[in-house]
């Protein structure tokens, strides 16, 4: 139909005494049918693919029509061209005007973030997060590289270690907050990795539950459930389990371990001892003497020398983007760095001295160990 042929139409179908066209009656009049039609068809390539269907293509695809209309449409939904380029897109930020979420464009990934998140919505403006950490991350893993994420929140790490270890590769990411979980799952389909896989409880040295503190928004602790009904009933609850137990269908070498649990990280490495020394993880970690004396009831010392795997073990601190300090075995520099550091945590690297090293104040690029 051409532009004068649309006119005529219009023309014929006003009416002065209705503010709508019969056009726009008329589509709400057609008779609906479950079989799709070549119109439909058409559309599904218009709507879905974001195209024109190509003459080649278009002698196979209207023979669909007459056909079920929902499996025609599952068809374009779960094609290859749809899925890696097109579904990416429904989750852009016009999508989440009114949620207060947005996608951020990072050099390597991208992310939906929380406007309002306190821990990673920053990350929209400043395109960055915890930079200390992710140098050191970037400089450790490798490609075909085995990465655990255990306190994922919403998947910055995960992301940035999928997209380094790549399709050789696998994270398994570990996150028990329900809304958390949610960005995570839709973080990791937003990029089309494949590498990732997200294990939704927390971890500690016993599979039970913990009752989760949200007070701080999505970066909170879990402690021992309180037996008051009402507490109990008011509270979040989350499932724990022992890291030996989960992945021991997993055969794979762990190469590498970043940890951010509030205070649980001890409780966590006591159930993966076994696999901490079968396998000897690089392990960057938050250190809060505070935090691990409240949740997990040990000392600093004690969480040290867990991550003392074995006599080739040495400790690092995190002290700045360009600035790892070496810290050998001695725990009592570990935590005068602490001390000395302002605010209630720093973050440190437990390696195997024989995987990677520190001069200079700068560390080395991992070795492969696959």
């Amino acid at each position: 139909m051409n532009v004068k042929d649309l006119i005529k139409v219009f023309k014929r179908s006003y009416h002065k005494n209705s503010s709508h066209p019969t056009v726009e009656r008329e589509l709400w009049e057609r008779s609906y049918s479950d079989n799709a039609s070549e119109e439909d068809i058409y559309y599904c390539f218009r709507l879905l693919l974001g195209r024109n269907p190509h003459p080649k293509e278009w002698s196979g695809h209207r023979k669909e029509a007459g056909k079920k209309l929902i499996e025609v449409v599952s068809k374009f939904l779960s094609s290859n061209e749809f899925i890696t380029y097109k579904q990416p897109d429904l989750v852009q930020r016009p999508v989440f005007a009114d949620t207060q979420h947005e996608t951020v464009e990072l050099d390597d990934f991208k992310l939906c973030l929380s406007k309002t998140d306190n821990v990673c919505g920053s990350v929209l403006e400043t395109k960055e997060y915890e930079p200390p950490v992710t140098a050191v991350l970037k400089k450790i893993l490798a490609p075909g590289m085995v990465f655990l994420d255990i306190g994922a929140n919403v998947g910055f790490f995960t992301c940035l270690a999928a997209s380094i270890v790549g399709g050789s590769g696998k994270v398994f990411s570990f996150e028990p907050y329900e809304y958390n979980i949610k960005l995570l799952y839709m973080n990791t389909r937003l990029n089309g990795f494949k590498n990732v896989e997200i294990f939704p409880f927390a971890v500690s040295d016993r599979r039970t539950f913990f009752s989760y503190d949200d007070s701080a928004g999505n970066s909170g602790a879990i402690f021992d459930s309180n037996t008051s009904v009402l507490e109990l009933l008011s509270s979040t609850l989350v499932y724990s389990m022992v890291l030996d137990d989960v992945l021991e269908p997993y055969p794979d070498k762990i190469d590498a371990i970043k940890i951010d649990i509030e205070g649980a990280e001890y409780l966590a490495f006591k159930g993966m001892k076994n696999r901490l020394k079968k396998d000897r993880p690089i392990i960057v970690s938050e250190f809060s003497p505070s935090f691990l004396q409240s949740i997990s009831k040990k000392t600093a010392e004690e969480y040290l020398q867990i991550l003392l795997i074995d006599e080739n073990y040495l400790l690092a601190v995190i002290a700045g983007e360009n600035n790892i300090i070496d810290c050998g075995r001695n725990m009592e520099q570990v935590i005068d760095c602490f001390n000395e550091a302002p605010g209630d945590h720093i973050d440190i690297i437990a390696y195997p001295k024989d995987k990677i090293s520190v001069t200079g104040n700068r560390i080395s690029a991992a070795k492969s160990t696959r």
